[in-house]
């Protein structure tokens, strides 16, 4: 696919399929409902934080602001699962 990114979106106009909102709008759900579940269980705590960073860092897929709330709770799932792993 051919991605036109600028400075204010991260849209890529001819992914295949094309963007699905009520798709980002159900992972996104389902992201934070892992979220609860990690802050709960140490042991999802990595990967959920990692998901969090790599998938959910922007504020949505029309901006490059970074979404600092995320990162926030990226940081603190990342310091559970050292406590979680005793390093």
């Amino acid at each position: 696919a051919e991605c036109n990114h600028d400075d204010g979106s991260l849209n890529c106009r001819n992914i295949k399929g094309g963007f699905d909102p009520n798709a980002w709008e159900r992972l996104t759900e389902q992201m934070w409902i892992l979220v609860d579940e990690a802050s709960r269980t140490p042991a999802l705590a990595h990967a959920v934080a990692m998901s969090l960073y790599s998938w959910m860092w922007w504020e949505g897929p029309s901006t490059t602001r970074v979404n600092v709330q995320t990162g926030r709770v990226a940081c603190d799932l990342f310091a559970a699962s050292l406590d979680f792993a005793g390093c």
